[in-house]
């Protein structure tokens, strides 16, 4: 919950114009199916999601992580060089209540993504993000709109 309000607080703070910016471009050679891809989880690190959630991501092109865990809207900037990966804090967040277990899930997701140094997609298409402590996340490629 510490990484949660952390987060929210720095979502708070007139930017300062040091760091990355919103335009923080991808590197070439990333992986053209990262980008611009939806990606959805269907647990969090081996633990079962909160009832009727899901885990879900975005990389845009223009650098920018677009992501949920089930309950509020979270934005950072990233990097890529290879199969390096670095979301750029600080993450901001919308600020709506969520109930415990999706804010515990949340805050688990905050601090995952913030820890993550490897993407890669695997043979059968799913993103793998890993920390530098080898702890890994699948998340599936999000099925296209009807």
């Amino acid at each position: 919950l510490a990484v949660c309000t952390v987060a929210l607080a720095a979502c708070a703070s007139p930017s300062t114009g040091a760091g990355p910016s919103a335009s923080t471009p991808t590197m070439p050679g990333a992986s053209s199916s990262l980008i611009d891809n939806g990606w959805v989880g269907r647990d969090l690190l081996g633990a079962p999601l909160a009832d009727g959630s899901r885990l879900s991501l975005r990389f845009g092109a223009n650098g920018r992580l677009a992501a949920s865990a089930g309950c509020n809207r979270l934005s950072a900037a990233y990097r890529l060089e290879g199969d390096q990966l670095q979301v750029v804090p600080p993450m901001i967040s919308t600020r709506m209540a969520c109930p415990a277990p999706l804010a515990e899930q949340e805050s688990r997701f905050l601090a995952f993504l913030g820890s993550v140094t490897r993407h890669a997609v695997d043979a059968a298409g799913r993103l793998v993000l890993t920390t530098a402590a080898g702890d890994a996340q699948r998340f599936d490629p999000e099925p296209a709109p009807r």
